[in-house]
This record gives structure tokens, C-alpha cells and sequence, in this order.
């Protein structure tokens, strides 16, 4: 079904809590933790936007945030098994929706540098 404005506004809040959530966690250094919540807001989001059928702005800039915040979990834990892989699977997610037209200068050149890190990574791992 449908989800009606009031259900997205309750999704979007709640996502927004569960990128909050995965910051707060990195800082406290559980890295674990802030990757299933930053995976959370992630799949909310998706489920989000496949359920409205739409890919209005604002669903794909929480989409997009959600993915950026997932990223950072996934860097952040390097030591973790696979953690390299995810991270790729991650940013070519990133790079293989559109991209928001509201994003900041700050996120554009975030943007970039991601970017770049996607180009690092896919070296390292095709070595």
C-alpha cells in the first residue's frame, strides 16, 4: 500500500533519530552498533521511497545521507571483516543513484572525496 504524508513524516523523523544514533555510536568507538543502525536508516529509506513510488527530493536526499552515514560506520571499522567490500557495495550504491539537486556545497565536495575513495578502495581490492 500507500504510505500516506503522515507515515513518511514519522519514517523521515525516524531516520533522521537512527543517523543521529550511528554518529553518537562512532564517537563512543562502537563501530558495530553504528553499522546496524546506519543500516537500518538505510533500509528505511529504501523501503521509503519504494513504497511512496516516488523519488521526490527529499526521500532521496534521506536516502543519500542515509548511504553517506553507512559509509562512514564502514570506514570507520576497518578492522572489521569485509568491512572494505561493504564499503565499495556502499558507495557504488552512493554513486549509482541520483543525485540530490538540494545537496550542499559541503556534501557536493563530500561528493568528491567519496569519490575518490571509491577509485582507492576498487584499486586495493582488484590487487
Amino acid at each position: 500500500g500507500r504510505v500516506d504524508s503522515h507515515s513518511l513524516e514519522q519514517a523521515t523523523w525516524l531516520i533522521h533519530a537512527l543517523q543521529a544514533q550511528t554518529q553518537c555510536l562512532l564517537q563512543a568507538g562502537d563501530n558495530s552498533q553504528a553499522i546496524k543502525s546506519a543500516q537500518s536508516a538505510v533500509d528505511l529509506s529504501a523501503s521509503c521511497a519504494k513504497e511512496t513510488g516516488s523519488n521526490h527530493e527529499e526521500l532521496l536526499l534521506i536516502q543519500y545521507t542515509s548511504l553517506e552515514v553507512l559509509q562512514q560506520a564502514l570506514e570507520k571499522s576497518m578492522t572489521l571483516s569485509c568491512s572494505k567490500e561493504q564499503e565499495v557495495e556502499v558507495l557504488q550504491k552512493l554513486f549509482g543513484m541520483e543525485e540530490p539537486k538540494s545537496l550542499t556545497t559541503s556534501q557536493k565536495n563530500q561528493r568528491r572525496s567519496l569519490g575518490f575513495r571509491l577509485q582507492k578502495l576498487e584499486r586495493e581490492l582488484n590487487q
